[in-house]
């Protein structure tokens, strides 16, 4: 079974990256109304906090085993047994989105963002769906995860271009 066909509602996000980025909170609000009722599991996540506390807070939001390292390689470790399925997502989910608020404000955001995006592309190989939608409030953000060498993350259609934003 094709994991996209591009017929879905939420093609528009998956159809070049699987991380897309936010700056207004009420934008991302009404795209998370709308990948719920298309039947995707949504976590919240909120990134305004400390290295440790992010761990804690990803590692109960999606249910990682109790021997997780709270590291960057255990993240990853762990992020691709949800890309398989093996935990995090209920069953009858269309797919998984996980959604990071105020991303720009970790230390780590930036390896994170990349570790969301690899396991994305894992989760395709496996015939699943796993969308990350990263909201930043520093407008830049996603002109530094757009680089030469990598593309991870772009603003959403919603807000660009959008004539009421500050030019970088």
């Amino acid at each position: 079974m094709a994991v996209w066909t591009g017929q879905e509602p939420e093609w528009q996000l998956a159809q070049d990256l699987v991380v897309t980025l936010f700056w207004r909170s009420q934008v991302l609000d009404a795209t998370l109304d709308d990948l719920t009722r298309y039947g995707y599991h949504v976590v919240d996540l909120d990134c305004d906090c400390t290295e440790n506390d992010f761990h804690n807070k990803i590692a109960q939001a999606l249910c990682f085993p109790s021997y997780y390292g709270r590291s960057l390689a255990a993240l990853n470790d762990c992020l691709s047994d949800v890309a398989a399925r093996d935990y995090g997502v209920p069953p009858a989910a269309t797919g998984l989105v996980v959604d990071l608020r105020h991303v720009d404000r970790l230390e780590l955001c930036h390896e994170l963002v990349e570790a969301f995006w690899f396991q994305s592309m894992r989760a395709a190989l496996y015939g699943n769906r796993m969308l990350t939608l990263a909201q930043a409030d520093d407008l830049c953000f996603g002109h530094v995860l757009g680089g030469p060498s990598m593309r991870l993350g772009q603003y959403s259609a919603s807000e660009w271009p959008d004539s009421k934003r500050e030019p970088w």
